[in-house]
């Protein structure tokens, strides 16, 4: 009995000191985005908004920073990825279809951006500095494009041994370090690339 008791006041004493720390934590609510949304795959986030790709309902939806809805519309293509292109337009990649379409979210028109032999499976792709750069995981590249959507450079995930990289899934780029960070999904680890294409190391 004397054993239960204390057991008994040890869980009364932790109980409070438990909940004196949720309640001290600093917590903003700023708005939900929850309408519906299924498997989002890619999410681009600009100075006013935010936008969600949703590959399996074949949605794009885009919302006020706050978490307001704005616009939901439908796509074509087997989608990934997502870029803003200009107040109203938005890139993605469709990867079977070996192409970048554009979509505008006002008239919900959509029109091939970039297709053709210069480029074969696209999965991710991101828009800095009047640039898009585009992982080409059919070619092991990172393809860069100006505005009009001519590839100007084509960068290969290649190692100084000579080993290409696995499927390069999906990549980031550091403008302050003007480095891109590439996933390589076979293996698992992460390739750091030099905006010339340089192989700097890999970790994971």
């Amino acid at each position: 009995m004397n054993k239960l008791l204390k057991i008994l006041t040890e869980v009364a004493l932790i109980i409070p000191l438990f909940c004196v720390t949720v309640l001290a934590m600093d917590v903003e609510y700023v708005g939900s985005i929850s309408d519906g949304l299924f498997a989002p795959t890619s999410i681009d986030v600009s100075d006013d908004q935010l936008a969600v790709l949703e590959p399996f309902s074949r949605q794009i939806t885009t919302y006020t920073i706050e978490g307001v809805l704005r616009q939901k519309i439908n796509i074509e293509g087997d989608a990934s990825g997502l870029a803003r292109l200009s107040e109203y337009e938005y890139l993605f990649c469709d990867r079977y279809a070996g192409k970048i379409v554009s979509v505008n979210m006002l008239t919900g028109s959509q029109m091939n951006f970039l297709e053709g032999g210069d480029i074969h499976k696209p999965v991710d792709l991101i828009n800095k500095n009047a640039r898009i750069y585009i992982l080409d995981a059919g070619s092991g590249e990172i393809l860069i494009s100006g505005l009009t959507g001519a590839i100007e450079i084509r960068l290969a995930l290649v190692k100084p041994n000579g080993d290409r990289i696995g499927f390069a899934s999906s990549f980031a780029y550091d403008r302050d370090r003007e480095v891109f960070y590439v996933l390589d999904q076979v293996t698992s680890i992460i390739w750091i690339i030099g905006a010339d294409g340089q192989f700097l190391g890999d970790f994971c």
